[in-house]
């Protein structure tokens, strides 16, 4: 049986307790509607339980009722149920009291109710809530716990929670205050799988420190946390320790937030390594505070982790600081100890706004970062260069693309040592605003060049580049697809010399190429060295060439390019001639 309002009607209690075999109530947009139940003549027995039961009610929903502060109305009142007056109810701040029994609730939602401290009576009766799978709160103002101690132990079943736009909320589970002559007690939510908590502005607890309870979540796989400006960390220690299935992280927008993982209370060991074995996507965004994932003592292992994203987080220094440096400058994103943290799986590396000078240190763990596919930076003002020697040796071997973009201080991409590269994997190559920017590699001491399988190269605003490749091979000229230059004021030419060859007359064609665009470049004088000979794809016999712009290149056309103006004139004929005969 399920029930829709969209009126100011509700039950009274004789008529409630004839509704055993209902399923699912929904009420909507009753701005009038005080409670659901009500006992408008306020009579009942001194000292009786006068209990209501919804044996087999699994699913409630109310929502756009603003002035409904209680799910039953209080006993003994006769003030009426529509009444619009502000005046303060000292009966309850419980949504819920200890007067109605829910055995079989399942899904609660509560949006856009009145105003209530608390959702459940600390004496509710003893199977109530026990089922209890979801839960969704969304504009509950007023409200300043969602779980307290009382309710912990009966949510055994509880999968999901979901919270946002909840001005007031200050503890999204609150377990008591710790006693110094109690043990302290694990409690597990074995069921708990997803966690989303936006638009709470003054929550300071996802999980109250202070208490005598650790609570655990075994199975949790995704958690989000956003808008949470007051909140200094995410979870205590010691519910980190049993997030064994936490499969994804996401953190955005929580100004105060320091670190993810608090130091160690004063009886942890201080040896215990903390892993996250299916974390694969950990991400952390716009959190100005934001100094390090963790300061504690203990080691970090995230073996699955296959995405980092790290944006917007303007005073993050170290990952996992050292325990032992007394001052902890923003000069490393890599931990100061090689044995603090690990990720030896990681795909996808995204770091956007610390000030960081450094991003790796001289003791990466050695497998650490051998799969990284993708790196992203951008607007790292003061990181000096994207890695040393020794870490393109091994981002080499994986790397297959790489952006950088508003890196002011970086002055060269690649920095070799001289050793001799088997094969590059970089496919792709995004660099833009990089305005100190001189070299993508430099020619000197370098046996080979250090991306032969590089396919697709964007560069945009560089003023200081005269060339984007200082050397290259024929090989690696003619698997080129997309090559993009633009507003790069002091740019002259493409390539340099051919590397170990200095032959003329040697004829490079771009057959591969599918997009060739030089635009804004004051200075262009030539695509190569006169001594080559040039020839790109004409359309008739290139049909993946799509894309050929030339705008403001030189003060004369390049002549070295042939006719590309023709060229685009056939191309569009050809096109057209093709959709007339089909």
């Amino acid at each position: 049986m399920s029930i829709i309002w969209g009126c100011h009607f509700s039950f009274q209690r004789t008529v409630a307790k004839c509704l055993r075999e209902i399923r699912d109530i929904t009420v909507e947009d009753c701005p009038n509607m005080k409670a659901v139940i009500v006992d408008e003549e306020g009579r009942r027995d001194e000292g009786t339980v006068d209990i209501i039961e919804f044996p087999l009610l699994n699913r409630l929903t109310i929502s756009c009722c603003p002035t409904e502060k209680f799910f039953s109305y209080p006993h003994g009142k006769t003030e009426s149920i529509t009444t619009t007056s502000d005046s303060q109810d000292t009966y309850s701040n419980s949504f819920f009291d200890q007067k109605v029994s829910l055995p079989s609730l399942e899904h609660l939602g509560l949006c856009s109710v009145g105003s209530f401290k608390r959702i459940w009576h600390d004496e509710l009766p003893k199977s109530s809530f026990c089922e209890l799978a979801t839960l969704t709160l969304e504009n509950c103002f007023g409200l300043l716990i969602v779980f307290p101690s009382t309710i912990t132990r009966r949510l055994h079943n509880l999968k999901e929670v979901k919270v946002s736009n909840l001005k007031c909320l200050e503890s999204l589970f609150d377990c008591g205050s710790f006693g110094s002559t109690m043990e302290r007690k694990l409690v597990l939510l074995p069921k708990l799988e997803r966690v989303e908590v936006r638009g709470a502005g003054r929550l300071k607890h996802m999980v109250k420190s202070d208490s005598h309870m650790v609570l655990g979540f075994p199975s949790l796989t995704k958690v989000e946390v956003e808008n949470c400006s007051e909140l200094t960390y995410l979870f205590p220690n010691y519910t980190v320790t049993t997030l064994g299935k936490l499969e994804r992280l996401w953190i955005s927008k929580c100004e105060r937030m320091k670190e993810v993982v608090p130091k160690e209370e004063g009886d942890q060991s201080k040896s215990e390594v903390i892993s996250f074995p299916c974390l694969s996507d950990l991400s952390l965004q716009k959190l100005d505070d934001l100094i390090c994932f963790s300061s504690g003592c203990s080691s970090y292992d995230f073996a699955s982790l296959r995405s980092l994203r790290i944006e917007g987080c303007c005073n993050f220094g170290a990952f996992i600081p050292s325990p032992t440096s007394v001052e902890r400058p923003l000069s490393k994103m890599a931990g100061e100890d090689d044995e603090m943290v690990t990720f030896p799986n990681i795909r996808s590396l995204e770091i956007e706004g610390p000030q960081c000078k450094e991003l790796w240190n001289n003791q990466i763990p050695t497998d650490s970062f051998r799969k990284l596919k993708y790196l992203g930076l951008e607007s790292c003002d003061n990181l000096q260069r994207i890695a040393p020697s020794h870490m393109w040796k091994r981002l080499q071997c994986c790397l297959e693309n790489l952006k950088v973009i508003s890196c002011c201080s970086i002055e060269i991409i690649y920095e070799g040592d001289g050793m001799d590269i088997e094969g590059g994997e970089l496919r792709s190559l995004v660099l833009c605003d990089l305005k100190n920017l001189r070299h993508i590699w430099q020619s000197n001491n370098l046996p080979n060049i250090p991306f032969p399988n590089l396919r697709d190269i964007e560069t945009v605003r560089w003023p200081r580049l005269e060339m984007v490749f200082t050397t290259f091979t024929v090989k690696f000229l003619r698997q080129i697809k997309e090559l993009m230059v633009e507003s790069c004021e002091d740019m002259k030419q493409i390539a340099g010399h051919e590397k170990a060859e200095e032959a003329t007359g040697t004829t490079i064609t771009f057959s591969k190429l599918t997009i060739l665009r030089l635009l804004e470049l004051p200075k262009f004088k030539s695509f190569l060295l006169e001594r080559y000979s040039l020839k790109f794809p004409c359309p008739e016999n290139c049909p993946s060439l799509r894309d050929l712009s030339i705008v403001s290149c030189g003060a004369e056309p390049d002549q070295a390019l042939g006719d590309w103006e023709g060229h685009q004139q056939a191309r569009q004929l050809l096109m057209i001639f093709r959709q007339l005969i089909c």
